[in-house]
């Protein structure tokens, strides 16, 4: 598993980076008549960015929190946690020798909306 913690520090670091004020930047702008010139348009680009990070590092750490709960053995989870394993099961069976993770990783992140909604019911 210590692959995976690296590939997690690195989403988390790039999303901390990426997470810097735009405004860290700022010119003065039009020949010092403005005050500033805005960041807006840099911060809005790397959102996309950010964005799919997140989404990527929030799926690795479900995939990873559902192979520890299957290797602890434990039976009974809380009714969203519940929910949440059962449908990270459904997409990822769990890991009994070593292989690619990515694919799974891919698969829990794009049904992430699907997860949090049987969490939250």
């Amino acid at each position: 598993m210590a692959p995976l913690l690296k590939v997690s520090d690195a989403l988390a670091s790039e999303i901390v980076h990426g997470a810097a004020p735009a405004s860290l930047g700022s010119r003065g702008g039009a020949d010092a008549v403005e005050d500033a010139s805005t960041g807006a348009p840099l911060a809005t680009g790397r959102l996309s960015g950010l964005l799919e990070r997140l989404r990527l590092h929030a799926a690795l750490e479900l995939v990873v929190a559902a192979q520890a709960v299957g290797l602890a053995g434990i039976e009974t989870l809380g009714r969203g946690t519940g929910a949440a394993y059962a449908v990270v099961r459904e997409l990822v069976p769990p890991l009994e020798a070593d292989r690619p993770i990515g694919a799974d990783v891919e698969r829990v992140a794009a049904e992430l909306g699907r997860l949090l909604a049987a969490a939250r019911a």
